[in-house]
């Protein structure tokens, strides 16, 4: 799985090895492979993690701003599902792991 981290550099990436260390024993290796997965990326204001209906298998960190998970509706107005906040991961939960297209999209 690509693993994007929104909006950072070698500092974020050391601080979120050092998140992912908090929550389990990992082993030098895995983050080494973690570390070498990550690619970093700007998401500018309008632009997309994830569009609804892609399928999509990238997991980010919200290094600042906001993410919102929304969806459109076919009257063509958004609905707000929820939001990912500074130092949260974000993830479209049914492309990732139930490997299916996308119900919601995800952008700042």
């Amino acid at each position: 799985m690509p693993i994007s981290i929104v909006r950072g550099d070698a500092e974020v990436l050391r601080g979120v090895t050092a998140f992912l260390r908090q929550l389990a024993d990992l082993r030098d290796a895995a983050i080494a492979d973690f570390a070498a997965a990550a690619k970093m990326r700007v998401l500018e204001p309008g632009a997309s993690f994830c569009d609804q209906g892609q399928t999509v298998h990238e997991l980010g960190y919200v290094q600042s701003g906001i993410v919102r998970y929304f969806v459109t509706l076919p009257d063509g107005n958004e609905a707000t599902k929820d939001f990912s906040f500074v130092g949260g991961f974000t993830l479209s939960f049914g492309s990732a792991v139930m490997q299916r297209p996308g119900a919601l999209m995800l952008g700042p």
